[in-house]
């Protein structure tokens, strides 16, 4: 039979992403293995969170004048 694909809950890749951010000297790799991930997954969780956080505030009124400015 085959293998079946994981799935993860939105928190968990949220914590995932944030524990990548603020590895330290470890590598994505390492992140990755310790969450028992790929690192690609873990890189376009990442992808995603950027996407999702800028029509955040795109959607919240900020320009891209003011977003560029921070």
């Amino acid at each position: 039979m085959g293998k079946r694909r994981r799935q993860y809950t939105e928190d968990f890749k949220r914590d995932a992403v944030r524990l990548m951010r603020n590895r330290g000297s470890r590598t994505v790799t390492e992140v990755a293995d310790d969450l028992g991930v790929a690192a690609n997954l873990l890189h376009r969780w990442a992808q995603k969170v950027e996407r999702d956080a800028v029509a955040k505030r795109n959607d919240e009124g900020e320009t891209l004048d003011q977003e560029v400015r921070c």
